[in-house]
């Protein structure tokens, strides 16, 4: 999609109350579909379980290292809201 300028798609007071929080380069990330939002959830149930990820990587059908991935990901709270 490429980069826009927030001042040509956001509202005037929508725009001010985020340059109150940040200035400079802001990448908005996308919405995840419920279906990545649903698997990831399973993936922790899973973890937390005590399968190991080799055993999740099966009952999900991802790769060992795509599971790795997506563990450490919310761990480091960038998936804090599963």
């Amino acid at each position: 999609m490429g980069y826009k300028n927030a001042a040509s798609i956001l509202p005037p007071d929508l725009l001010s109350r985020v340059q109150n929080f940040h200035t400079g380069m802001l990448w908005v990330p996308k919405t995840q579909p419920k279906y990545y939002e649903d698997r990831n959830r399973r993936i922790m149930q899973l973890k937390q379980s005590g399968l190991t990820d080799a055993q999740i990587a099966r009952e999900v059908g991802l790769s060992i290292r795509q599971v790795k991935r997506i563990i450490s990901f919310i761990r480091n709270g960038a998936g804090s809201e599963i």
